[in-house]
C-alpha cells in the first residue's frame, strides 16, 4: 500500500472516509490534526461504528521510541 500525502484528520471528508473504511490509514502515515504539526499514525482500530485513531504527535523521536518498543516486544 502506498503512503498518501499528509491527511488532515479534522477534514470531515477524510474523517468520513476513514470511518467508513473507504480510506485505510497505515502505520507511519503522516497526518495532521487541524493546524498542528504533522503526526504519525500508530494504528486505527475500534469496534464497529466507533473508530479510534492512535497517532504520535509532533516529536519524531516519540514515534521512533514507540516503533522500537513494538519491535522489541515482537522479538522478546
Amino acid at each position: 500500500m502506498k503512503y498518501l500525502p499528509t491527511l488532515n484528520l479534522w477534514d470531515p471528508a477524510v474523517g468520513t472516509a476513514v470511518a467508513t473504511g473507504r480510506l485505510r490509514l497505515q502505520p507511519g502515515q503522516w497526518v495532521r490534526c487541524g493546524d498542528q504539526k504533522p503526526s504519525r499514525i500508530v494504528r486505527d482500530a475500534g469496534p464497529a461504528g466507533r473508530l479510534s485513531i492512535w497517532a504520535v504527535h509532533p516529536q519524531p523521536q516519540q514515534y521512533q521510541r514507540w516503533l522500537s518498543a513494538v519491535r522489541d516486544q515482537r522479538t522478546g
